[in-house]
Parts: structure tokens; sequence; C-alpha cells
């Protein structure tokens, strides 16, 4: 007769590693939801998201900071983070560069082709951050992140 045995299900020296198990269970559930569509991104990796500078800003804007998320269809993928003030530089005659040189890393986003990263830049106008002013919004735009094949464009 075929069967378990009860001392293999109940022993107490057999130990599950349950986070790699978790991990394990969450791979397979994505691979058969999403099948070939993992090939080129892996939502446990994710990706890196590096913001660089702005140039061309007014001699007015004396900080910068901005704010990103992910979203698709009226759902949250990743909830929205803000980046610290940056203080801004001198670039040409009439115009003011923010330069941000960070890197942040966004994981388990489901590779849907509704997924957009959506960010916005605020500016300060006080030259020091003390100054009870609140931020501006100096603009804001999207970028859709997933081809029909599930791969980051």
């Amino acid at each position: 007769m075929y069967g378990f045995h009860s001392s293999f299900i109940f022993n107490p020296l057999f130990k599950i590693d349950y986070d790699t198990r978790r991990r394990e269970i969450s791979t397979s559930l994505k691979k058969k939801t999403f099948g070939s569509k993992l090939k080129g991104y892996n939502p446990n990796i994710g990706f890196i998201l590096n913001f660089e500078w702005i140039n061309s800003l007014s001699r007015s804007h004396n900080h910068c900071q901005i704010l990103y998320g992910v979203h698709a269809s009226w759902e949250i993928l990743s909830p929205p983070a803000l980046m610290s003030y940056h203080k801004c530089q001198p670039d040409a005659k009439a115009f003011n560069k923010c330069i941000f040189d960070e890197k942040y890393y966004i994981y388990d986003i489901v590779p849907v082709t509704s997924a957009l990263l959506i960010f916005q830049i605020e500016v300060h106008h006080s030259p020091d951050l003390l100054t009870p002013e609140r931020a501006e919004t100096l603009g804001w735009t999207m970028i859709d992140l997933f081809n029909w094949e599930g791969e980051l464009k």
C-alpha cells in the first residue's frame, strides 16, 4: 500500500524555509498566470528607475523634487514615493538645472499593458527649505512600461 508515513509529515526535525517556499509558489503562480510573458521581465527582480537631471528651470526655482508611482487602470501597483528636495544650480543665462543622480528599485509590478509610470516635478521657490512655503507642481508625465508580450519597453 502506498501513502505518506506519519513520522515524515509530523517530524519536528523536518524544517521548511517558509520564505523560500513562498517565493517558489509566487513564481509558480506567475508562470502559470502569465506564461511566456516573464521571459524578459521578472517581477521579483523588478527594474531600476534612474533620475538624472532636469534643466531649463526658472531662476526662481531653488529646490526640486520628484513624486512617482506605478498605476494600472485606476489601481495602484507601486505606492507613490517622494524623493527628497535637491538644490538647483545655475545652468545658462536665465535658467537653473537640478541634478538628482539617484536610482530607485521598483519590485513586484505585474506585467500588464495598462501599467503606467507616472511622475510629477515639484519645485520650491524659497532659498531655504525652512520657509513655510508649499511646493508647486511644475509638470507631470507618464510612461507606459510594458508591451503586449509583458516585456519592459
